[in-house]
């Protein structure tokens, strides 16, 4: 099938229409009915691998993008994927961004909420202060000045009215006279300083007066301008929903929890960048994004703040290493950001931002990375994004940790050495130069690689299965087959050699009583007349009793060979039920539907029905109108003429000669009853020899089964194989 020209939603359904049309081709039925059990179960395995295609190219459907060069930053939790991408918002004028910036613009010169409005009010506060204790100053020193100056003046005034009082206590009478019709000059100076004492109150009055005026007037200012300040400090937050670093997280796991998409547009080419969830954070929230994410993306940066090989994991928990193959290992093109923390200007100071140390270990993380991703994984580049996001970011809310942190770095170097050195400038260099060309035929490349990868994956689950599974369950299932059947020809060989036995005994003991009957009788002297009529009854009396006990004889060994039998199977299907249960639940993690192995031990055939026709297939031993059992009649009881006559004159030798004639008569009729009976068996056993080979033939079927099986799945595997490479051809 050709794909170069094909649109990518009708290859997406091209492709499932072909996978099902190959599967169910594989999957018509046999015109052998013995694998009709094993047809329906290879058309299971068959459905689940339909079912496991098409839903993993349905969903690379739903979240493949076609149109747009995608790149997917992931990573490590807090490994700075966001800083890294909010630098490279700044940088690359991202348009999103320029309109939140411009929004903090905007808010900050219409709330005044920035950093010079702040040190503009700052400089008032101190200006007014300044004033204002000036004036404070002015107005303490004007009241020591008053203060010493009243002062003054009530000493005076003390000291003239004690003066006063003196000359007075010292006047004669006509002195006293006189300072009643005149003032003395003391009492004239006391009252022109009580007289200037108002004087001085109204100029206390009109200097400090106008000073506290102004005292207060400065002070409601200050106030002002102080309440302007907390209140510029109490809405900087207003500016956190705008400022640069907003996707920045703040430590705590998870924080990025969505995927967030950023679209660029440089030197006519389009690009988008997916901020995705950290990998080391709690699975459920976020590996639904994470998986919808590397799906999208063309192209994949695996951003750790270690320079060091990723991590493998422990038993029942997934290590980084784990999840970069298992999430990664479709893409066509996979770098490493080693994002190194720094956090002090003075470290980058430095020559190189990488030391050799962490350049050998980045070496170390290149081949590990190139061992698990193959081709596809590229090489590890080194930047630091904090340092540079200082760099760039100039809407920072005043007086935060970020923007304290800014004017730290930026008190050393200038913005534009600060990204040099963090090795973001060159990046964005790669990123926009180097990296975002040729668009389209990335697009075409890394979206097929991911319908070839599923190929891939199903096909090496499938050869797992066949590898893993169904291969060496068949041969472990016939090699229980082989030694079930060992075991019933065992079973079958000990039957035939019990039942000789049995009919063995039975003719002996038939020989045992006819002799010792008819020895008894001869005992008793009796002619040979009645000799011949004893022994015919007796042999028709034992005969009989020998067809009612053989029989039963003969039916305990068939039991005894039924439940042998039965003991065999059993333990052959519960072997095949275990392993066909143990290879089940490995199976079970190959595909993402799971099946049941379910392999029919009968097929068709019924073992149990089988083994109850033992009993009818050796009822013909005991029938006895299948086997002469010969009652010898008196014509057959020969007695020699001659000795009968002597044996008229002589009993003993009569006796004797009786005797004699018993042993070979029935000599001869129990040579005629074990000839019978062994051409009887001879006759019965190839019958029960055939239901024999119908439980081996029943017995093979699990082994045939999962061999069908397994043959079925390769047909697949190289089918599903052949239509991965013919994408790319």
């Amino acid at each position: 099938m050709t794909t170069a020209e094909a649109l990518p939603e009708s290859l997406y359904q091209q492709l499932l229409q072909h996978v099902s049309t190959l599967l169910k081709s594989i999957a018509q039925d046999s015109e052998d009915p013995t694998l009709a059990s094993a047809q329906s179960q290879a058309r299971e395995n068959l459905n689940a691998i339909n079912t496991t295609i098409t839903d993993a190219i349905n969903e690379l459907r739903r979240n493949a993008e076609h149109k747009t060069f995608t790149i997917a930053f992931y990573g490590e939790t807090n490994a700075g994927k966001s800083t890294l991408i909010e630098t490279l918002r700044i940088l690359l004028q991202e348009r999103s961004k320029q309109t939140q910036r411009e929004q903090f613009t905007a808010l900050q010169q219409a709330s005044g909420l920035s950093e010079e409005a702040l040190l503009a009010l700052e400089a008032e506060i101190r200006t007014l202060g300044d004033q204002h204790d000036q004036v404070l100053s002015d107005i303490a020193q004007a009241t020591t000045r008053h203060d010493e100056r009243q002062q003054y003046q009530q000493l005076q005034e003390t000291e003239l009215a004690d003066q006063v009082g003196k000359i007075k206590a010292r006047a004669n009478f006509l002195q006293r006279l006189l300072n009643l019709l005149r003032k003395l000059p003391e009492e004239i100076a006391l009252l022109q300083l009580q007289a200037s004492s108002a004087a001085l109150s109204s100029q206390r009055q009109a200097e400090l007066a106008p000073l506290h005026q102004l005292s207060e007037t400065i002070q409601g200012q200050l106030t002002a301008v102080n309440h302007r300040h907390a209140t510029t400090l109490n809405n900087l937050h207003q500016l956190s929903a705008y400022e640069d670093g907003s996707i920045i997280g703040d430590g705590r796991a998870d924080f990025t929890r969505q995927t967030q998409a950023y679209e660029f547009e440089m030197n006519g080419q389009a690009f988008k960048l997916l901020d995705v969830p950290g990998i080391e954070g709690e699975e459920s929230k976020v590996s639904e994004q994470i998986n919808n994410a590397v799906k999208r993306a063309h192209a994949v940066f695996y951003v750790t703040a270690k320079a060091a090989p990723p991590q493998t994991g422990d038993a029942g928990r997934k290590g980084t290493l784990e999840k970069i193959k298992a999430q990664l290992g479709d893409q066509t093109e996979v770098w490493t950001l080693y994002n190194k923390r720094i956090t002090n200007p003075l470290a980058l100071q430095k020559s190189a931002l990488a030391s050799t140390d962490e350049q050998t270990s980045l070496g170390d993380l290149d081949r590990t990375m190139t061992e698990h991703l193959g081709q596809h994984y590229q090489r590890s580049v080194v930047l630091s994004a904090l340092p540079a996001f200082y760099a760039a970011a100039i809407c920072l809310v005043p007086r935060s940790p970020a923007a304290t942190s800014r004017q730290k770095f930026l008190a050393t170097q200038a913005p534009e050495v600060l990204l040099e050195k963090t090795g973001v400038k060159q990046f964005c260099q790669f990123l926009t130069q180097d990296m975002v060309t040729n668009v389209r035929e990335k697009i075409r490349r890394s979206n097929l690689n991911k319908v070839q990868q599923v190929f891939h994956h199903v096909c090496s689950r499938v050869k797992a299965l066949q590898t893993e599974n169904f291969a060496p369950l068949a041969a472990k299932l016939d090699e229980e087959a082989q030694s079930a059947r060992h075991q019933l020809a065992i079973a079958f060989k000990a039957l035939n050699s019990r039942l000789a036995n049995a009919g063995e005994q039975s003719i002996g003991i038939f020989e045992d009583a006819v002799r010792t009957r008819i020895y008894d009788r001869i005992s008793d002297d009796i002619s040979n007349d009645q000799f011949k009529a004893t022994l015919e009854q007796l042999l028709e009396q034992e005969s009989a009793t020998l067809q009612r006990e053989l029989p039963v004889a003969l039916d305990k060994q068939i039991r005894l060979f039924q439940g042998n039998v039965s003991d065999i199977i059993k333990r052959f299907e519960a072997h095949a039920a275990e392993l066909l249960d143990g290879y089940a639940k490995v199976g079970k993690t190959r595909l993402a539907r799971e099946f049941d192995l379910k392999i029919d031990i009968d097929n068709g055939i019924s073992v149990w029905g089988i083994l109850g026709s033992l009993a009818g297939a050796a009822a013909m031993i005991w029938n006895p109108v299948t086997w002469p059992l010969m009652v010898l009649g008196a014509a057959g009881i020969l007695i020699n003429l001659a000795k009968a006559v002597w044996s008229f004159f002589d009993s003993d030798y009569k006796k004797s000669q009786q005797r004699k004639s018993a042993d070979e008569n029935l000599e001869k009729a129990c040579d005629t009853l074990r000839e019978g009976f062994s051409n009887t068996l001879k006759q019965a056993l190839p019958p029960l020899q055939k239901v024999i080979d119908q439980l081996d033939h029943a017995l093979e079927q699990p082994a045939v089964q999962a061999r069908h099986i397994n043959q079925t799945l390769d047909v697949a595997h190289l089918s599903l194989k052949k239509m991965a490479r013919d994408l790319t051809a």
